[in-house]
């Protein structure tokens, strides 16, 4: 029994010791894995402290980037505003001036009338003036007895022509505007139609070049009423075709174009687009009268270039930039 005894008396020490031993070994194992952890976070924490800072800067900057961006678009869409009020005011301002001028032409030309398709020989002869040779053949040809009161007559100026192109104009005018009626509607009533030699002549008002671009952009049309024997007139910068169903005046070419075509007459698609190049271009009414001065405005007004509009601001606070582009434009205010 005492050598039992004795023998778990050295196997309880034994564990002793190797519970201690182990305790021991714990304890360092724990203290290393300790000291490397703080070892590691202490460097981890450094990093993470490093590339915050980093990204702070870096985060800043682009905030100062943005908000100079920022203040330099605001300042774009600003001058963008003013510069589209500026430029409608000018559109506006030359359409005015456009309307105003073709009026003071046209008045200058109210006592002229446009002979067309006078032959090249209708020349004076020689030690003969224009002015007598034209008023001469006017009097023979529409039978009027009265002073025509004829102050000058003269081919329109341009190029010289060719032997196979037709003869410029002749432009004539009167001293007095009542006999210049008297005349063209003379000549508009002739039966047969006024000739010259073997060829017709024919006589109209002298139009502005604005009106005659109008006028011409209803050629298209014209042909087409001629060939299916339709009448029509045209008034100035306006059409009148006289339908079987009663006369329609219209306003523009490509109103008249539409109805045209919309009635089963022959108009192509190449004739209305050129209709309405026409239009574009000068021809046609109203707006398309400005010469695209108007479509412009319109689409001016219609981009809206810039989405960004001024709030809380006074009527009679004008920025910078309007200032400057009003100052300029002063230059050309009559």
């Amino acid at each position: 029994m005492e050598a039992v005894q004795a023998g778990l008396e050295g196997i309880s020490k034994q564990i002793g010791d190797m519970r201690k031993e182990m305790k021991s070994d714990m304890r360092a194992l724990k203290d290393e894995i300790t000291a490397q952890l703080d070892e590691k976070w202490a460097t981890f924490s450094v990093e993470i402290n490093r590339k915050h800072d980093t990204i702070t800067t870096e985060m800043e900057e682009q905030n100062t980037k943005m908000a100079s961006a920022l203040a330099r678009t605001e300042e774009m869409e600003e001058w963008s505003l003013e510069v589209n009020k500026t430029l409608a005011e000018l559109l506006e301002e030359r359409q005015r001036m456009m309307d105003e001028l073709d009026d003071v032409v046209q008045r200058s030309k109210r006592n002229n009338i446009r002979v067309f398709q006078l032959s090249k020989e209708a020349t004076p002869a020689e030690g003969e003036t224009m002015v007598q040779f034209m008023t001469d053949w006017l009097r023979k040809e529409l039978a009027i007895d009265t002073n025509l009161g004829i102050q000058r007559a003269h081919r329109a100026l341009g190029p010289k022509r060719k032997p196979d192109e037709p003869p410029r104009s002749v432009i004539i005018n009167f001293q007095r505007f009542d006999v210049k009626e008297k005349v063209l509607a003379k000549a508009w009533a002739m039966t047969p139609p006024v000739k010259y030699g073997d060829r017709r002549v024919f006589f109209d008002h002298d139009y502005s070049d604005r009106v005659l671009k109008q006028r011409r952009s209803y050629d298209n049309i014209k042909r087409v009423l001629t060939a299916n024997k339709i009448k029509f007139n045209t008034p100035f910068t306006k059409i009148r075709i006289h339908w079987n169903t009663g006369k329609v005046m219209y306003q523009s070419a490509t109103e008249a174009a539409k109805d045209v075509r919309k009635r089963g007459l022959e108009l192509g698609d190449e004739q209305l687009a050129e209709v309405e190049r026409s239009c574009a271009g000068g021809g046609g009414e109203s707006e398309e009268a400005s010469g695209g001065n108007s479509t412009l405005l319109e689409n001016l007004r219609a981009a809206k270039l810039s989405t960004w509009q001024r709030v809380d601001r006074r009527k009679d606070q004008t920025s910078e930039a309007s200032r400057r582009a009003k100052g300029k434009l002063q230059i050309y205010k009559r």
